[in-house]
């Protein structure tokens, strides 16, 4: 019992005859994903350093005066390099441009990781339904193979007929393997998206409900993706005026004091000091030449995303409508005509080869139709998944 309780409260899942349902499937990857960790941890870094100023520590320097005569004297000295201001001013702004950035590149990155999870739990539904029906398909033909055995008799036609449905058979059990194969890849996948270990078992997941098709999207102002870019570019924007200050001096201001000798009084000093960067001529002028070429490079990015944003928006939303309502005919008219069909077959009993030819593909037409509605429906939700990128986040507008 002792044992049973630990296994349990250790289980990653309360149950494994428990089915698994979309939404705690959802939840645990949110709060388990190490991509999601990842960008948390970016996130955490660069809001550290934007709250730093880029002003170098003060050194302090101790020193010790011997002269021949043996007397000694001891000091000390404090030196502090202040940056020109403008280089302070504007290194402060592009950090606090790169936290602005990768706050929104995590919240982008929970919206991706919440579609491909959906996906992800889709593609693992829609493969074990799949195996199912090929297992009914498979029940299917070898009844089927019982009445054609029946009938066989000196019907040539009829031995063909036989022969193909053993064949098929045959290669149903092919079918099923590789439908086997794919959704230990699906389990696979699911567990890493989760963080589990890969030998963890994934319960049964349960039927997802199917996902509403959302309006068609009007404005692109706030696209997660293109506030990504633009906050890049001004990052970058800002860069190039900062490095365009590297031809402004640096300052270094320090303050030395050193005690008496036989042969010097103590003292003190002050020095002021300046940097000449113009005189090396070629090292701002590299810096500023590398700054303007990465935020050119930024621009054209930026508004190539903004050209190309409409057209694959409007792609992913007319594909996901186009299927919503092929899904919908295979749904309410074609799969209920078929089962009726079905139905009306089941008791007739095959007289000749005519009928024994209706009775099979009577039986299969209704499978085809429903491998056809899970091919159809993951159609839809990877169609929705592609929309979901072109979707502005809530309130990112606002931060």
């Amino acid at each position: 019992m002792v044992l049973f309780l630990k296994l349990t409260l250790l289980s990653p899942f309360a149950s494994a005859e428990d089915k698994l349902s979309i939404h705690a499937f959802l939840d645990k990857v949110q709060a388990q994903n190490l991509d999601l960790k990842v960008e948390q941890a970016k996130l955490e870094s660069a809001e550290a350093q934007s709250s730093a100023i880029g002003l170098p520590p003060p050194m302090v320097s101790i020193s010790k005066l011997t002269e021949k005569e043996g007397s000694s004297a001891q000091g000390f000295e404090v030196s502090q390099m202040i940056p020109f201001p403008g280089k302070l001013i504007k290194d402060k702004s592009s950090r606090n441009l790169e936290a602005q950035t990768q706050k929104l590149v995590f919240s982008t990155k929970q919206k991706e990781l919440q579609s491909e999870a959906i996906l992800a739990f889709y593609e693992y539904w829609a493969t074990s339904e799949k195996i199912l029906i090929l297992k009914q398909r498979n029940r299917i033909l070898s009844n089927h193979l019982k009445l054609a055995r029946s009938g066989v008799r000196s019907d040539s036609s009829l031995k063909l007929h036989l022969l193909k449905t053993e064949s098929d058979l045959d290669l149903l059990e092919n079918d099923l393997e590789t439908a086997n194969q794919d959704l230990e890849e699906k389990r696979l996948k699911m567990a890493v998206l989760m963080n589990l270990p890969s030998s963890t078992k994934i319960p049964e997941p349960e039927e997802p409900p199917l996902s509403s098709l959302p309006a068609e999207p009007e404005s692109t102002i706030d696209l997660p993706q293109l506030k990504v870019s633009e906050l890049q570019l001004q990052t970058l924007t800002t860069r190039e005026s900062e490095a365009k200050q590297s031809w402004f001096p640096d300052f270094t201001l320090s303050y030395k004091e050193m005690g008496a000798t036989q042969m010097m009084p103590q003292y003190s000093e002050i020095m002021v000091g300046m940097t000449l960067p113009f005189l090396f001529a070629w090292e701002p002028s590299s810096e500023v030449k590398k700054a303007s070429a990465q935020r050119h490079e930024a621009e054209l990015q930026y508004e190539k995303m903004k050209q190309e944003t409409n057209s694959l928006r409007s792609i992913s939303w007319t594909r996901a409508r186009s299927i919503r309502k092929q899904l919908t005919t295979l749904q309410e008219k074609i799969i209920p005509k078929a089962h009726k069909r079905m139905q009306l077959i089941n008791n007739i009993a095959p007289r000749d080869m005519e009928s024994l030819q209706d009775h099979r593909e009577t039986m299969e037409t209704f499978s085809d139709l429903q491998l056809k509605v899970l091919d159809l429906r993951l159609s839809y939700e990877k169609s929705l998944s592609e929309l979901e990128k072109w979707i502005p986040i809530s309130g990112a507008a606002n931060e």
